[in-house]
């Protein structure tokens, strides 16, 4: 039983490492590297670079080191809208478009240690000062480091044909980054209830077979 304790504190000190969110912030000499990299990126699929790297520098700027939530409000086209020259040109269905993003973006988020925490569409409205944006949906995504944002961003660059299908289905969009001050027991500590629980289960179930012998 010790070699498959020793395994589950193993496992879970595998996972904390993927898992990260302790990073100090990106330097300005990082920041600049990034954005080399993704002018390169971006060149090489003949995309203009210019409005993303305002948003790298932005995001920068506010970064204090660490894990983030990325908190995205949505208003999707009524009609997609891709470029003449795209295969899925012909396709309306704005949800369509916003489903291709997902299914592309979802790899890059996972190897990275980063996933939703709420996904989900605005019901209606409350309190309402001011003008309201009129989103469809809400999605938060948890981010461990700034610099993985940064590096998705650049092999979404890369890859050429991701960052197409979020701005064919939408019609406009607020993307910040929120750094939480206070916040539930995350997936770290499911991890490790769930390997306690497993821990627990096995030893169980040894006394009992070594009972019935």
């Amino acid at each position: 039983m010790k070699i498959f304790y020793a395994v589950l504190a193993i496992t879970y000190g595998f996972f904390l490492t993927w898992y990260g969110g302790f990073s100090s912030p990106v330097t300005e000499q990082e920041l600049e590297s990034y954005i080399e990299e993704f002018k390169a990126a971006s060149q090489t699929q003949g995309a203009d670079p210019s409005g993303p790297i305002k948003y790298m520098r932005d995001l920068a700027a506010s970064d204090q080191g660490g894990e983030f939530l990325m908190v995205n409000l949505m208003d999707f086209r009524d009609v997609a809208a891709y470029p003449p020259e795209s295969p899925w040109a012909n396709d309306p269905d704005p949800l369509a478009a916003d489903a291709r993003y997902t299914e592309k973006i979802a790899p890059l988020l996972l190897k990275r240690g980063s996933h939703p925490i709420l996904v989900g569409p605005v019901t209606g409205k409350f309190i309402i000062e001011g003008v309201w944006g009129d989103w469809d949906s809400v999605v938060i995504i948890r981010y461990r480091s700034v610099r993985d944002m940064l590096e998705m961003l650049i092999e979404m660059a890369a890859l050429g044909d991701v960052a197409i299908h979020k701005w064919a289905s939408m019609e406009k969009t607020q993307v910040f980054p929120v750094k939480s001050s206070f916040a539930f027991p995350g997936l770290r500590l499911l991890v490790a209830l769930f390997l306690i629980a497993l821990a627990i289960a096995v030893k169980v179930a040894t006394k009992l077979s070594a009972v019935n012998r």
